[in-house]
């Protein structure tokens, strides 16, 4: 019976040992076995990508840092100054800016048209929510929306106010049929710590666009 070791010499020891036999397969087929391994680990990884891909929200998730206490009195609670949490359902990049929802609480007096959030065209429940550091009492929110610099179509008809607190959420408010560009609703709510806003998108609207949202309390 042959074996798969040749006998040959060890030199140190003078004794036999077993030397492995030159591998029989040729190159060429080596190579197309190396091919086929690496084709099927990128398609393994470019599947396992597009599996968590497909299972991401793309919300987004940022908080700011705190520059300034905020005031004892009546102030925004958004403000970026306080280092709110800002979170949103998506938003929208492309090669000609970011409209990221960090831009709702930037409070731009006369913002360019890329200082706005704008949700993702692929997101049919957009929303944003602003979380403060502390707990406040929330008295009203104020909105701009985008008919205020662009369309007048543009702005946001339908969406629901809520407030958010340690223990769920608080005061809520759906407005229907909104027509102001720049809109305030009351909202009060005791021991506050954030607000979201969930817009309902129109149908034939391709984003969701809001220049800013501000949240009035102390």
């Amino acid at each position: 019976m042959s074996l798969p070791f040749a006998q040959g010499q060890d030199r140190v020891s003078g004794s036999k040992r077993a030397v492995p036999r030159a591998s029989t397969v040729p190159p060429a087929r080596m190579a197309r076995r190396f091919s086929l391994a690496l084709l099927l680990g990128i398609c393994g990884f470019w599947l396992f990508g597009a599996v968590l891909f497909l299972r991401a929200d793309g919300s987004v998730d940022y908080t700011l840092p705190r520059t300034r206490r905020p005031p004892e009195g009546e102030h925004n609670l958004a403000s970026y100054r306080y280092g709110p949490r800002i979170r949103a359902s998506s938003y929208f990049r492309d090669s000609n800016g970011h409209h990221h929802p960090m831009w709702l609480v930037d409070e731009q007096a006369a913002p360019s048209l890329t200082a706005k959030w704008a949700s993702d065209h692929r997101d049919f429940k957009p929303w944003v929510s602003i979380a403060w550091r502390e707990p406040r009492k929330l008295l009203r929110v104020r909105i701009e929306h985008a008919g205020l610099r662009e369309r007048p179509q543009w702005t946001a008809r339908t969406y629901k106010l809520t407030c958010l607190k340690r223990e769920g959420v608080g005061s809520q408010l759906v407005v229907r049929g909104n027509r102001a560009n720049v809109a305030e609703h009351p909202l009060p709510c005791e021991d506050a710590l954030g607000l979201r806003v969930d817009f309902l998108r129109k149908p034939d609207a391709d984003v969701m666009r809001v220049f800013e949202v501000e949240a009035w309390g102390r």
